[in-house]
């Protein structure tokens, strides 16, 4: 019992050699906090992604009405962004910064498909989607979060600091600007449609 006590001490403490090599002596758990440029982006990277989830899941019925597979995509896809926001804040690791990059630029190339070549399945395969307010905006957070999270996976662009205040402002401008637009997507795909 003991041993495990002393465990946890030394992983909190004392780096590994692996990640002292990696991450200088970065902490592993939660978020950097203000006063760092990367506390910024680690915001910025929560809140598009977070906002990108709401809009999905604004869309999951429309689109379960349509074709049931579609819907059950856009229902994973607001979860796995949900998720991927939260952990961002969470826990630092290059792996969630990976799977937001991954996440986002996946999502990107299925919407430019969508587009620009058709809808790959259901009732209107090879039909070109429109591109409406929603759509646009919600790729243009995944563009964000794709930037920033690659941002992230090198610490050398993002470990500088600044004065506490400018990050403190950015951050609530940050996620109150994501909050709006992302309210005024979701109140236009009720409004005319998706």
């Amino acid at each position: 019992m003991e041993g495990l006590i002393d465990l946890g001490e030394k992983s909190r403490t004392e780096p590994t050699m692996e990640s002292s090599e990696r991450h200088e002596t970065w902490p592993q758990h939660g978020f950097t906090g203000i006063g760092q440029l990367e506390g910024l982006v680690q915001v910025t990277v929560a809140a598009v992604t977070g906002g990108a989830a709401l809009i999905h899941f604004a869309v999951v019925q429309e689109h379960w009405e349509e074709y049931w597979l579609i819907g059950l995509f856009f229902a994973v896809i607001g979860c796995l962004q949900a998720i991927l926001a939260v952990m961002v804040l969470a826990r630092r690791n290059q792996g969630i910064y990976r799977a937001v990059a991954f996440v986002s630029l996946s999502l990107m190339a299925v919407w430019w498909y969508s587009r620009m070549v058709g809808v790959p399945i259901g009732p209107h395969k090879g039909m070109l989607e429109d591109a409406r307010f929603a759509d646009i905006l919600c790729t243009e957070f995944e563009t964000v979060g794709l930037v920033g999270a690659v941002m992230l996976t090198w610490p050398g662009l993002v470990r500088r600091q600044a004065r506490a205040w400018t990050i403190s402002l950015a951050s609530v401008a940050v996620a109150a600007s994501v909050a709006w637009m992302t309210n005024a997507a979701i109140a236009s795909i009720g409004a005319a449609g998706h």
